[in-house]
């Protein structure tokens, strides 16, 4: 991908004001005629036989990018969470066989995604009200969303208007690592807390290391600029 960009965004005399790209997944603005970005499709995917591109245009002024809408306004744009039609808001549900650490961790990763990656606040309360509902529906109490919530929110809140969050922490002195066991794991973690050492929990043998992923091995030659 880097050996195409390099020679074909600018090669020719129409290119795209915008190019960005994450991966093999690609944003750009083209402000030339429809007529010309065909064309241009067609040259881009005439330099390696192996990369093929595929054009998506917006719709009713949005289009998904990895998992944010864009939603273009007169001069600027405006960003959203985007979900595809057969997301299911299915999450790990809260009573699963899982280390109670975990479950927070949930919330949080889904309550970051919205506070620090929209930058629209007329989006921001919808979407956490919407995601309060989900992680409802998996079974999370309501109190406990909340809480993470607005703490998430002060937090994003000051790295906004570039409040310190640097403060003397107690941090472990050590970190042991055990293989999880329901009930016998916040007992193990209790005790380690005491002696200030942190305990974190894996399992000894996951699904995925049984399974093969069914794709061939990518030779150390081919991966170069990826």
């Amino acid at each position: 991908m880097d050996s195409i960009e390099t020679s074909a965004i600018h090669k020719y005399k129409l290119f795209p004001c915008f190019w960005g790209r994450l991966i093999d997944d690609v944003v750009c603005i083209w402000k030339h005629a429809l007529e010309s970005l065909d064309l241009y499709h067609k040259r881009l995917n005439s330099f390696d036989k192996n990369v093929k591109f595929i054009v998506e245009f917006e719709e009713k002024d949005k289009i998904p990018f990895l998992d944010i809408l864009l939603i273009r306004r007169d001069f600027y744009l405006l960003f959203s969470v985007y979900r595809k039609p057969i997301h299911s808001d299915r999450y790990l549900i809260l009573h699963s066989c899982h280390p109670i650490s975990v479950k927070p961790g949930v919330v949080v990763a889904l309550v970051d995604r919205i506070a620090f990656g929209i930058r629209s606040l007329e989006f921001l309360d919808s979407e956490l009200m919407y995601l309060r509902y989900i992680l409802f529906c998996n079974s999370y109490p309501v109190k406990f969303i909340d809480k993470i919530i607005r703490n998430r929110r002060i937090k994003h809140d000051n790295r906004v208007i570039g409040v310190s969050q640097c403060t003397e922490l107690n941090l472990p002195k050590s970190l042991i690592s055990l293989s999880y066991v329901p009930i016998l794991e916040e007992i193990l973690k209790r005790i380690f807390r005491k002696h200030n050492i942190h305990t974190c929990f894996q399992s000894v043998r996951s699904l995925g290391s049984s399974l093969n992923s069914g794709k061939d091995l990518t030779g150390e030659d081919l991966v170069s600029g990826v």
